[in-house]
């Protein structure tokens, strides 16, 4: 007994699987089970080369968000997709997974920034969706990594790895292209556009349409933008 003044409740754990009650109800059951080692990783000592940056927007409608474009960049092509050339965001997500799934990215890794705890809440449904093989990586709640497989042609398979890139470098991307010396993601007004005016042309919206910027970038630019036109 655990309490001798309590009656109702008493653990028996002379033998396992042991047990504990109280007011005649099992309430634990605790069994030992012997488990092994890991065992270490070997290393790749060949770097893989082969992977794809993804990234997509997202507007706030109603308080539920929804992707508006996706972007994809395997290193040398840069592919842009957009709601407004779409009936909806789910054959805009389809069209981008399709635009992947060729030979020439077979067993790619598909990087994604926050990819585990954003992007896959629109991407899993998507990648679901097609007749393939899923296999997910799951620990502590956090996906490490999603495996795509599908059939091509001919009995031909192609596997692609959907992985977070913030598991790797975590850092915000602005961060990143300052460390990397590289184009440095640009600022956007996510909070001006919506469903009505995803088409927007003119001038820069007002400042408080964009989030966590400082008036002097805001106002750089302001100075730098040129206005998009159907001549472009």
């Amino acid at each position: 007994m655990l309490d001798k003044e309590d009656l109702t409740y008493f653990a028996s754990k002379l033998t396992t699987p042991s047990y504990i009650y109280t007011n005649g109800n099992l309430i634990i059951k605790e069994i030992e089970r012997k488990s092994k080692y890991l065992k270490p990783i070997k290393k790749n000592l060949i770097l893989n080369k082969d992977f794809i940056t993804m990234d997509i927007e997202t507007i706030t409608t109603n308080g539920i968000m929804s992707p508006v474009c996706i972007s994809i960049y395997d290193g040398i092509n840069v592919s842009s997709f957009y709601l407004s050339n779409f009936e909806n965001s789910d054959k805009m997500l389809i069209a981008a997974i399709e635009s992947i799934m060729k030979p020439c990215y077979k067993d790619s890794v598909v990087y994604l920034h926050n990819f585990s705890y954003f992007d896959a809440v629109f991407l899993i449904k998507i990648l679901s969706s097609f007749n393939a093989k899923i296999s997910p990586i799951i620990r502590d709640n956090c996906i490490i990594d999603f495996r795509f497989k599908f059939k091509y042609s001919n009995n031909k398979f192609i596997t692609l790895y959907f992985r977070d890139s913030y598991l790797l470098i975590p850092s915000s991307l602005s961060n990143l292209s300052r460390v990397f010396k590289v184009l440095k993601k640009d600022i956007f007004p996510y909070n001006f556009l919506k469903l009505e005016n995803i088409n927007y042309t003119g001038n820069v919206p007002l400042f408080e349409e964009f989030d966590n910027i400082s008036l002097e970038d805001y106002n750089n630019y302001v100075i730098n933008y040129k206005p998009h036109t159907d001549k472009e």
